[in-house]
C-alpha cells in the first residue's frame, strides 16, 4: 500500500475506492479540490515523495506526471505481440485520411490512402464469417495518443444529429483534430459483451463486464484465450486487457490499457487490491531508473521546472 495518497476529488468510483482503502489502512489522503491545476501547487512536495500515489482522471494524472517531471508512458492499445488475438484488421492512419471515409480505407485491395508500411500486418486473425459488421462506410476509430477521445463507430455519411450524446461529443473531438494526428481505424465489429481483465505480475487478478447495453445472457469470454493473450504479451507492469465476444462466438482483444489511470468496473477488485494495482504502476512510472528528473533530484530538469500545463476536462473512459 502507498504511504500517502493525493486524490483529485471523491466523485468517481475509482477515487472513492482508493480513499476507502487508504482510510482502512490509516494512509494519509490529500484531496486536490481545485482540479488538475491544483496538483502543481501545495501538493508538489508530497507528490514527489517516495511512496505517494496520485489517483484521478486521465487529465489529473497527466498533470501529476508533468509536475513530477516524468514522461507519460507510450500508448499500448494494440501490441504487436497480440496481433493474432485482434480478430480484425487494425491500421494506423492520420485523422485526415480517416475523415475522408470509405475511399481511403487502408484495408481495400489497392491500399489507397495509406503508406506501404501501414498495410495489414502478417498473422492477424482473419475475420470470421459469423461476425456481424456495421453498415458499409462505417468503421471504428480511436486515437493513438492515450484518451484524446473515446473510440467510436464513425460513419462519414451519417448526420451528427442521428448520434447519441456520447458519440456526438467524441465525433466532434475527432473532427477537430489536426489532419496529421494519428488514429487507429478498424472494421466495426459487433461485440455481444465486453470485459476488462486486470493483469498484474503476469497473471489475471480480476475481471468485470463493462458494456452497459449488452444482453444479460451474452456468452462469457474464453478463459483459455485470455490466458494465451497474457502469456503472449508477458507484461512487466500492471495492465488491463479489454476483450470482447463477437457475434461469431470468438473471444478477441478490444484493446490493452495501461494502468496509470485505469477505470474500476463492477467488483473486479477490492478497494485494497485496486489501490495496490494502481500503486504498482505509479511506482514504475516514477522509478529513478527510468526518469532523469527523479534520479537527479529534479534539479534543472526541463519537465520538473515547467511553468505549468493546460488543464482540461477529460471525457474519455478510463
Amino acid at each position: 500500500m502507498p504511504h500517502a495518497v493525493i486524490a483529485q476529488d471523491v466523485s468517481s468510483v475509482e477515487v472513492r475506492a482508493v480513499v476507502h482503502a487508504a482510510m482502512l489502512s490509516s494512509t494519509p489522503v490529500q484531496v486536490v479540490s481545485t482540479g488538475a491545476a491544483g496538483i502543481a501547487g501545495a501538493h508538489l512536495e508530497l507528490l514527489r515523495a517516495p511512496g505517494t500515489l496520485a489517483v484521478g482522471s486521465v487529465e489529473f494524472l497527466r498533470a501529476a506526471m508533468l509536475a513530477a517531471g516524468v514522461d507519460e508512458p507510450a500508448p499500448m492499445s494494440y501490441p504487436v505481440e497480440l496481433k493474432r488475438s485482434m480478430g480484425r484488421e487494425i491500421h494506423q492512419v492520420t485523422a485526415g485520411q480517416a475523415r475522408a471515409g470509405l475511399d481511403h480505407w487502408p484495408w481495400q485491395p489497392d491500399g489507397r490512402g495509406i503508406s506501404p508500411d501501414l498495410q495489414q500486418p502478417q498473422g492477424v486473425a482473419p475475420a470470421n464469417p459469423g461476425d456481424r459488421r456495421s453498415a458499409p462506410g462505417a468503421f471504428f476509430v480511436k486515437p493513438v495518443a492515450t484518451k484524446l477521445f473515446t473510440g467510436f463507430v464513425f460513419d462519414p455519411a451519417a448526420p451528427a444529429a442521428d448520434l447519441d450524446e456520447h458519440d456526438r461529443e467524441q465525433r466532434q473531438v475527432f473532427m477537430d483534430l489536426p489532419a496529421g494526428e494519428l488514429v487507429w481505424v478498424s472494421p466495426a465489429v459487433e461485440f455481444l459483451c465486453e470485459w476488462r481483465i486486470y493483469v498484474s505480475a503476469g497473471a489475471e487478478i480480476g475481471r468485470a463486464r463493462y458494456d452497459a447495453d449488452g444482453e444479460d445472457d451474452a456468452p462469457i469470454p474464453n478463459s483459455d484465450e485470455i490466458s494465451a493473450m497474457i502469456n503472449e504479451l508477458s507484461p512487466v507492469q500492471p495492465v488491463a486487457l479489454d476483450v470482447g465476444v463477437t457475434s461469431g462466438g470468438r473471444t478477441v482483444l478490444v484493446e490493452v490499457n495501461d494502468a496509470w489511470a485505469i477505470g474500476l468496473y463492477g467488483k473486479a477488485l477490492t478497494p485494497a487490491r485496486y489501490t495496490e494495482f494502481l500503486f504498482e504502476r505509479w511506482q514504475k512510472i516514477l522509478s529513478p531508473a527510468h526518469n532523469p528528473a527523479i534520479a537527479a533530484g529534479f534539479a534543472d530538469h526541463p519537465r520538473a521546472t515547467s511553468p505549468g500545463f493546460r488543464a482540461g476536462k477529460n471525457s474519455a473512459r478510463m
